[in-house]
């Protein structure tokens, strides 16, 4: 049986693969983003694909999108909470507490939302699974980009509660937690550091992440299809499992891959 899939903020980068995966797999998907064109695009690329236009940090967005969501896929198995921002870039004394509660508002209170809403329609799913996109931000922590490293932090510890919560449910829950990630985002994020002469000269911002431990967004996206059960799969007994990519060439400190909570 095709599963049925809400993906959150999927119309590009990574959301967008994770998409083209399921589909391949034969599932059903329903994506959501914040711009109609980007939308538009991506339901050329990948035909079949449901969408709507949904703020992840607006609750009446959110409340609106999910009952939609469910009506068009007819029923919901797997939740992805792929949406989020990365905020802003500064030391914690400089950092704009608007700016931080925008984060948090996006990254943490809307998956928080997305979640609640989506938890009564997993239920009634033969064998249910909520997965969360955090990031070694989250365990590790990066300088200067504090919001960012609280709200995956808090990621983590959710997929953790769900997993406990929702077992008997025989929903399971997990965290996948990337490095960094080479594409347009992680351009736009370098580009102060290199402007103000951070990098070496004459290199590029995006090459230095290519040639370091950039995660493929193609193996990411795979790695999601990996942690979904079979849809006739037994109870999950509260097990959550976060992901740190160490199939990806992470550094040696990091190479642990499958904690178990």
């Amino acid at each position: 049986m095709a599963q049925k899939v809400l993906i959150t903020a999927a119309a590009s980068g990574i959301g967008l693969e994770i998409a083209r995966a399921f589909v391949e797999a034969g599932s059903t998907v329903f994506i959501t983003d914040i711009h109609q064109q980007t939308i538009d695009a991506a339901t050329i690329e990948i035909p079949g694909l449901l969408a709507t236009l949904c703020n992840n940090g607006k609750r009446s967005d959110i409340e609106r999108m999910v009952p939609e969501a469910v009506a068009a896929l007819g029923g919901l198995d797997v939740l992805v909470n792929n949406a989020g921002i990365a905020g802003p870039t500064a030391p914690v004394e400089e950092m704009d507490p608007d700016k931080w509660e925008e984060v948090m508002a996006v990254d943490l209170v809307g998956t928080f939302n997305v979640t609640r809403l989506a938890i009564p329609h997993l239920k009634k799913s033969s064998a249910g699974s909520i997965i969360t996109m955090s990031s070694l931000g989250g365990r590790f922590g990066y300088p200067n980009r504090s919001p960012y490293n609280v709200a995956k932090a808090g990621l983590i510890g959710f997929a953790k509660t769900l997993a406990i919560e929702l077992g008997d449910h025989n929903i399971r829950s997990n965290a996948i937690a990337p490095g960094a990630v080479g594409g347009q985002r992680m351009c736009w994020q370098a580009a102060p550091k290199q402007q103000a002469g951070a990098w070496k000269k004459n290199e590029r911002p995006c090459s230095v992440f290519k040639r370091s431990n950039s995660s493929s967004i193609r193996k990411i996206s795979h790695l999601f299809a990996f942690s979904l059960p079979p849809m006739q799969a037994g109870p999950s007994r509260g097990r959550s499992s976060l992901s740190t990519m160490a199939r990806l060439k992470l550094p040696n400190r990091m190479n642990r891959s499958n904690f178990h909570g």
